[in-house]
């Protein structure tokens, strides 16, 4: 059996990345039931054949941490709530439609799935932590192990180098394609920062594993020693070990992360701080630095360019910052001010994070870019102060254990593995690499090997394998809990993959195409297995509820709104979908509630405003519906047009609705077309001369429109105009002054012409169009002063 476990455990370490990092339901599955299943077998071994089995160091955080976890899935009294957290009450949505609500029972976590699919991955972690101590405490497991991580990261890196140099559509050039957010994919990760993640986290241990194979040559000189070398039984063994580091570092590079690459030279300058202040390892600190400088000559022979855009890219061409993670990081403090003690529940942070966001665009953010502030914002100070009790534990005893020993080996494995969690620790402070399945399960990976490098004899003929400690063989008891929660997991992960599987063919098809074709009653159908399957699903009820409303069936849509908000409620959509269906019933006063109640949990997205503005001028309340309205075009100028055709199937005269207007350009200039394809040229005309007053530095497209319009009236005075106003505006712009340099041209205003087309060139040298007329002009202005000089 003791085979067995060993095969699981490095099946899991093989899979976790190949499963594109486990960020799926059923690769997460895989990784918390393998786990289980690993250890469950591995104390069943123990007792059977009376084995020793280890005491492990920080058990007791952990175990507390699971049970935090487990305590924010548990409805507790609206009392009880408001002591722990007063502010928790405006996340849920019965506040909106009860006037009392005393008796009210709530759970920490306003989404239980989540928040229970994040106990399973912290539970599973903690299986795999024990088992990985069990299994290294041996030298046997800890040297077999150790090689099978050195050949994978050997062959992955590999991989991740052939995918840089022939990049393809299909991850692995076989499978599915690549999501559309894909920003930069490497090797089997959508997501290049987090393969580097998990490289950075191995650098270190193959280059501890590599400087651990000692060579003894006897040889005095250089020719002897390195005859010699090659002779030598390790020698092969301390090539393929470097050959992997080399590969392995050089992938960080190539995977174009700024954070992971930073990240790795913090790690190896540690690595290397810490050999020089031993003794023993300072005579190899210059080999450190060879093989770093190999890597970069190897990252070289690929291509330093598109590594250097990327650092480039930090910034815009004005010198701004283009990265938004430093405002998702001031929103998360706003949110762990609000939620301190417990935090918001364990993986909810892209739930509620809506109700503090500050950026404007609406891409949904499901981190918070930094595994620090995202675990105080999801489990609170209680929270991270176990993670942190649980960190000082082991590094205090590690330590303490490790200035004991005499092995040399040991001593570098223990520098690896803590480097490599030093290299992953300051990556954090930028990404997210610990949500994913992959990364985290290579973080505690990492800190079972720095205590099993501490208390493992690496010496076949030094008595027992094992320092540390023995526990009591385990108990028939834990065995048993053991499984049951094996089988609790796998019923859970069981009933969302058979969800997920049932509403697969519904989620591709709109609510259109399901009527066109016929199959809106299959689709009800699969929709209802799916809710099923997996009663904590809340999206599953609000296509129930979509389906329904379709069929004209609105008391049963309403009824599924209702689960959906239960089980979900700080999801906007689903609360304003809510209150427009009460509404429809005739309860104006909780519909109002609820709209508003949606605007406060999405408060940056224009379409909750728009929402709301919409029922408000269905309603006849028209004042209060531009004001709406009005804060929706401010967010987002290209909801005018669309809000406008929806005012006037209410029944409002469209040349009549400047009014509700905020002063945006995007929103006049969308209203100036509007009326230009109703054929009201006075109107437009005048919309359009507004959108020129308004227009800023913000959006060139709004002057292409603009200058196209007028164009078109052959109005030369306004085309004119526009195009001075984006050249003051947008100096860098090559089109915008090669464009004004044809309008001075027109005008016979050579000079100015030829100035512009010689600014457009030195922005843009590759116009050839412009180098054409600029030779023209100068030519044109030459020859007369030849003339007169005759």
């Amino acid at each position: 059996m003791s085979r067995l476990v060993l095969s699981i455990y490095l099946g899991l370490l093989v899979f976790a990345p190949l499963a594109f990092g486990s960020v799926e339901t059923w690769s997460r599955a895989v990784l918390c039931l393998g786990s289980v299943l690993a250890l469950s077998l591995h104390m069943i071994d123990c007792r059977r054949k009376k084995r020793r089995f280890y005491r492990v160091p920080g058990l007791v955080p952990l175990s507390t941490l699971l049970l935090l976890v487990a305590l924010q899935l548990v409805p507790l009294p609206q009392p009880l709530m408001e002591t722990l957290r007063p502010l928790s009450l405006q996340l849920h949505w019965a506040q909106a439609l009860k006037a009392d609500s005393s008796h009210l029972w709530l759970s920490l976590s306003p989404n239980l799935k989540a928040t229970l699919h994040e106990l399973l991955r912290y539970g599973g972690y903690l299986a795999f932590y024990v088992l990985s101590i069990q299994l290294m405490a041996r030298r046997e497991g800890l040297k077999k192990i150790l090689y099978l991580v050195a050949v994978f990261a050997a062959i992955f890196s590999l991989l991740g180098i052939f995918q840089y140099l022939l990049p393809s559509e299909k991850i692995l050039w076989i499978l599915r394609d690549w999501p559309s957010r894909a920003p930069h994919p490497f090797a089997t990760y959508i997501n290049g920062n987090h393969y580097a993640g998990l490289m950075l986290m191995l650098f270190p241990v193959l280059l501890a594993l590599t400087l651990a194979t000692r060579l003894q040559l006897y040889g005095r000189s250089f020719r002897e020693k390195f005859t010699e070398a090659l002779s030598h039984p390790k020698f092969n063994s301390r090539v393929l070990l470097g050959s992997a580091t080399l590969l392995a570092g050089c992938t960080v590079f190539l995977s174009l992360s700024r954070g992971g690459t930073l990240s790795l030279l913090a790690s190896s300058l540690f690595f290397m701080a810490m050999m020089l202040m031993n003794r023993e390892m300072r005579s190899r600190a210059t080999l450190v630095g060879g093989i770093g400088l190999m890597t970069l000559m190897l990252v070289g022979v690929v291509g330093w360019g598109s590594i250097f855009e990327r650092f480039d890219s930090i910034r815009d061409a004005s010198g701004q910052l283009r990265d938004e993670r430093p405002v998702y990081w001031s929103d998360s403090l706003e949110i762990i001010s609000d939620f301190s003690l417990l935090g918001t529940g364990a993986g909810t942070f892209r739930d509620v994070y809506p109700a503090y966001r500050s950026v404007k665009h609406q891409i949904l953010v499901d981190h918070a870019h930094n595994d620090y502030l995202e675990q105080l914002v999801e489990t609170g100070i209680v929270g991270a102060g176990l993670l942190a009790w649980f960190a000082v534990l082991v590094l205090r005893q590690s330590r303490q254990q490790i200035s004991k020993r005499r092995s040399l080996r040991a001593r570098y494995l223990y520098l690896g593995s803590l480097s490599g969690l030093v290299g992953i620790g300051f990556h954090s402070l930028t990404d997210f690499n610990l949500r994913l399945g992959a990364n985290g399960l290579y973080f505690f990976f990492l800190i079972a090997l720095m205590v099993s490098a501490c208390h493992t004899r690496l010496n076949r003929h030094s008595g027992a394998s094992s320092l540390l400690p023995r526990a009591d063989r385990p108990g028939l008891k834990l065995i048993l809990s053991s499984f049951f929660a094996l089988a609790t997991a796998s019923l859970l992960y069981g009933s969302a993959l058979l969800g997920e599987l049932s509403f697969s063919g519904v989620k591709k098809a709109s609510l259109t195409q399901l009527r066109q074709g016929g199959d809106l009653e299959a689709a009800r159908t699969l929709t209802e297995k799916a809710a099923w399957f997996d009663p904590l699903e809340g999206s599953y009820r609000f296509a129930l509820a979509s389906l329904n409303d379709h069929d004209e069936n609105p008391l049963q849509g309403r009824s599924y709104l209702v689960q959906a908000v239960r089980r979900l409620p700080t999801d906007a959509q689903y609360v304003q979908q809510l209150a427009l269906a009460t509404g429809l019933e005739g309860d104006r006063e909780s519909a109002d509630r609820l709209f508003e109640a949606g605007i406060t949990l999405d408060q940056s997205n224009p379409a909750r405003h728009q929402s709301y503005g919409l029922w408000l001028a269905a309603t006849g309340r028209m004042i209060q519906a531009a004001a709406q309205l009005q804060r929706a075009m401010e967010k987002d100028g290209s909801l005018s047009s669309a809000i406008l055709v929806q005012l006037e199937a209410l029944g409002h005269s469209i040349d009549e609705l400047g009014w509700i207007l905020p002063a945006s350009a995007q929103a006049w200039l969308n209203y100036g077309e509007l009326l230009q394809s109703r054929n009201l040229e006075q109107q437009a005309l005048f919309a359009h001369r507004r959108t020129l007053v308004l227009a800023d530095g913000t959006d060139g497209d709004v002057f292409w429109r603009l200058y196209r319009f007028f164009k078109e009236l052959n109005n030369e005075e306004k085309t004119f105009e526009v195009i001075r106003k984006a050249v003051e505006l947008f100096p860098n712009s090559a089109e915008f002054r090669s464009n004004a340099g044809l309008l001075y041209e027109k005008r016979g205003l050579r000079q100015q012409a030829m100035q512009e087309y010689r600014s457009a060139l030195l922005i843009k040298p590759g116009m050839g169009w412009v180098r054409t007329r600029l030779a023209k002009l100068e030519t044109s202005i030459a020859s007369p002063l030849r003339s007169r000089g005759d």
